[in-house]
């Protein structure tokens, strides 16, 4: 692909970030029209643009997906598929899905495997006759975790 073709194609189906052309499908090409492959680390497919990686759907999101209200975060509108970073399946949101809850509630961690659900499920599941273990095992999470649940100490912003 020659520079014509870039010239003529970038206003139809192509736009740049640092040198890089991005297109509504979610692909990355180079400056010569050679197609990228994305690195994946998570569950989010990312691209590397001088030695700096950067999120691909949150690239997309800024050069295809309208953003009126001025939104911070992107998310993914059928999430099954974490890699699917069309335009069509991306939209501005003021809160991520998965990160509804306030951060001091232990939910916003990173590596949390407890959800807003998971944990009103144990708190309604401590008012039964249930040992925490049982509670633990049922929800899939540790014990200690039942326990700073119950003892206020973990989750408290979660109601």
């Amino acid at each position: 692909m020659g520079d014509d073709y870039l010239d003529v194609a970038l206003p139809l189906m192509k736009r740049q970030f640092k040198g890089v052309f991005f297109t509504k499908k979610g692909e990355a090409f180079n400056k010569n029209g050679l197609k990228l492959k994305p690195g994946i680390t998570g569950r989010k497919a990312f691209v590397t643009i001088d030695t700096k990686r950067y999120i691909l759907k949150d690239i997309i999101a800024d050069l295809f997906v309208p953003n009126p209200n001025s939104f911070s975060y992107v998310d993914l509108i059928n999430d099954s598929n974490p890699f699917d970073v069309q335009s069509k399946n991306l939209e501005w949101v003021k809160v991520p899905r998965k990160l509804k809850i306030p951060s001091n509630s232990g939910l916003f961690h990173r590596n949390s495997t407890m959800t807003e659900l998971k944990v009103l499920q144990v708190r309604k599941l401590l008012k039964t006759n249930m040992t925490q273990q049982q509670i633990a095992d049922k929800v899939g999470c540790d014990r200690t975790r039942v326990s700073r649940i119950k003892n206020g100490q973990s989750y408290q912003n979660v109601r």
